[in-house]
């Protein structure tokens, strides 16, 4: 059976599942039945856990897969015919978010960078949700596998808890990979449409540089305090996602024996490059000036092992599906020297990963 009809039959019947795709890998790996919980497993029975982390702790819980089977590849054998990973309770009913009209963002904006002008503020990242209605019968199956061949380097999801969280998403950012104790982490922030340019000859503002400096600073601080050694940065580039350029530093390192994969995750969570900094003081600011929650956009996820391995991206260019309409959530950091306009273009352009998806 074809992944993409599994995907279709999984949703039609409620079942639990994650497939996802890492960057410049061919095959996606699906996790099916089981549950998400509040709690890693100790003795799980699949290798790699699966974790959906929020960007706002307070408001909501990480969440770890703890699937039934998982199954690599686009066509494998599953009983279509069984329930037994069916969940039979009704589905939880999930809040609709806020939407962010022009006017709303804006005014959010000009007031940020006042602050930033000020120096009450170094550098925010300001969010808002866009509403698309979808038309009937729109096969997600078919969906999944478009993302995967539209954005190759990207990591491509698609997931349903089973209780109302179903979300998709196509990320050009790595939080965190660790394997046999090498580990890697990006710097990617800095934006602008390419517009049919070559990326070699892209130039790049000073609000741009600045706010890129803000984020590889920062990371490489965090670092430095998280027990790692042998630190290695590589000189800064310009990258492409989608229709967008990026700026973006590489970081390489050695975990120490007292490492912890998840710890240094959480270390880092959330970059500047979500959030802002001072990071206390600009998360307040976000959570008191944006009228939407953002779930767990902006927050990460991916897969870790008890060996302390793990491949984890911060959650961006992604959408959350309720009814029959997706929320496609997008921001972009403001500086003191931003205008409110060219952000708001900057958020339209970047929903397009999304939205090209249903084209």
């Amino acid at each position: 059976m074809l992944l993409t009809d599994s995907i279709k039959y999984f949703l039609d019947n409620n079942i639990p599942f994650v497939s996802y795709r890492l960057p410049s890998y061919n095959q996606p790996i699906t996790q099916i039945g089981g549950s998400f919980s509040t709690k890693a497993q100790d003795s799980p029975k699949i290798e790699n856990q699966f974790i959906l982390a929020p960007f706002d702790k307070d408001n909501f819980a990480v969440q770890y897969y703890h699937p039934e089977k998982e199954i690599s590849g686009w066509e494998f054998k599953f009983e279509v015919n069984t329930t037994k990973y069916k969940i039979d309770s009704q589905m939880n009913m999930v809040e609709k978010p806020i939407i962010t009209d022009y006017v709303s963002y804006i005014n959010q904006a000009e007031l940020l960078i006042s602050a930033m002008q000020k120096h009450e503020l170094e550098k925010v990242v300001l969010s808002k949700i866009k509403e698309y209605s979808l038309k009937e019968n729109t096969h997600f199956g078919k969906i999944f596998e478009k993302a995967c061949q539209k954005y190759p380097k990207a990591f491509v999801y698609l997931l349903n808890d089973g209780h109302g969280q179903f979300w998709m998403g196509a990320t050009p950012e790595l939080l965190l990979n660790i394997s046999s104790g090498n580990g890697s982490t990006m710097a990617l922030a800095g934006t602008q449409p390419i517009e049919n340019q070559l990326l070699y000859r892209l130039q790049w503002g000073e609000k741009e540089m600045k706010e890129h400096a803000f984020v590889a600073q920062y990371i490489k601080d965090t670092l430095q305090k998280q027990f790692v050694s042998n630190l290695q940065i590589s000189p800064r580039t310009t990258i492409q996602a989608g229709q967008m350029a990026h700026l973006q530093t590489n970081f390489s390192f050695r975990l120490n024996a007292k490492s912890d994969a998840l710890q240094i995750a959480n270390a880092l969570h959330p970059t500047p490059a979500v959030c802002g900094l001072p990071k206390e003081k600009v998360f307040q600011t976000i959570t008191s000036t944006e009228k939407h929650l953002r779930s767990f956009y902006t927050g990460f996820l991916g897969t870790f092992t008890e060996k302390s391995d793990c491949s984890l991206f911060v959650n961006l260019r992604c959408m959350q599906i309720i009814d029959n309409k997706a929320y496609i959530y997008v921001g972009g950091g403001l500086t003191s020297q931003s205008d409110p306009q060219n952000e708001w273009d900057e958020t339209e352009l970047k929903a397009g990963t999304m939205l090209s998806l249903f084209e």
